[in-house]
């Protein structure tokens, strides 16, 4: 069976959830603003630690959702998140150059899909990193660019599960093909989204949090418990049981996706108009399902 983060994420907080996106593949019709900021975002910094152009990763981006989109609202979001990276990249490309010279010696990978085993279990972890590098000691780091837009306390990063699984997988990639890498940690690059003008120092903002091999097994063992949780459900769904599938309403919902569809589920509606009013089936499902 194959996994991702975001599968492994939902089932964390609510297996209703990871039903409705990883099992029915429902996506909104229209995505958020802040979805749109940040995955722009990340291709248009990895097109410029690859030395290529942003803008055409824009202009390309554009095409592809002018092609796709029926309603023409995913075009207007689309546009507005490109105003806000076409204010920003230009910045970053004028001060971020001088800044890496602090954490940057090396890039050993941009934007890297890798696929692991999670030992223990018959699971497949599928990812990719932001940007992986060598500092001038000699160690190495994963990255993590965020898009924000106020500053996030320490503990928020320091406490973020998906780097750390993400760096778990640094450090099995490492194992796995011998790479003899000192994996220190991750260094999460926080872009505001909008710069204070009274503090321009804080455009562009690095936090480093360290693991060390004792802090990765811990990860590691979290990982293949959840792991075998998604199989076991998987494999009911796949015998056409609804078996473990419940709505976990205790870890919030204020910001998922299907909010709606599920409230009104849970009450006994109807929801077939709603589905196919806001909803769609992504079209990446059937290529990503994990069966």
């Amino acid at each position: 069976m194959k996994t991702n983060y975001s599968q492994l994420r939902e089932l964390r907080r609510c297996p209703q959830r990871w039903y409705y996106s990883h099992v029915e593949g429902l996506m909104p019709k229209v995505p958020s603003e802040t979805l749109e900021v940040g995955s722009l975002g990340h291709k248009c910094l990895a097109a410029f630690y690859k030395g290529e152009h942003w803008e055409d990763v824009l202009q390309a981006e554009r095409d592809r959702v002018a092609q796709e989109d029926e309603t023409g609202l995913a075009e207007q979001i689309f546009e507005e998140a490109a105003a806000t990276l076409n204010d920003i990249m230009p910045r970053y490309e004028a001060e971020a150059p001088e800044l890496d010279k602090q954490y940057i010696t090396k890039i050993r990978f941009v934007e890297k899909k890798w696929a692991l085993k999670v030992p223990g279990t018959g699971t497949i972890f599928r990812g990719m990193w932001d940007l992986v590098t060598k500092d001038k000691e000699g160690w190495t780091w994963l990255w993590e660019h965020k898009f924000i837009k106020m500053l996030q306390a320490y503990e928020t990063l320091e406490y973020d599960e998906q780097t750390h699984d993400y760096l778990w997988g640094l450090r099995q990639y490492c194992r796995r093909f011998g790479k003899p890498w000192k994996v220190a940690g991750i260094i999460f690059n926080l872009v505001r989204q909008k710069p204070v003008k009274s503090r321009p120092e804080e455009f562009i903002l690095r936090e480093k949090t360290y693991r060390t091999d004792r802090h990765l097994d811990e990860i590691e063992k979290g990982i293949a418990k959840i792991a075998l949780y998604q199989q076991r459900l998987q494999d009911a769904v796949n015998r056409g049981l609804n078996f473990g599938i419940y709505r976990n309403m205790f870890m919030g919902c204020f910001d998922c996706q299907h909010r709606v569809l599920c409230l009104n589920e849970y009450k006994g509606v109807d929801c077939t108009p709603l589905r196919q009013s806001k909803y769609i089936v992504d079209p990446t499902w059937n290529d990503r399902r994990y069966r």
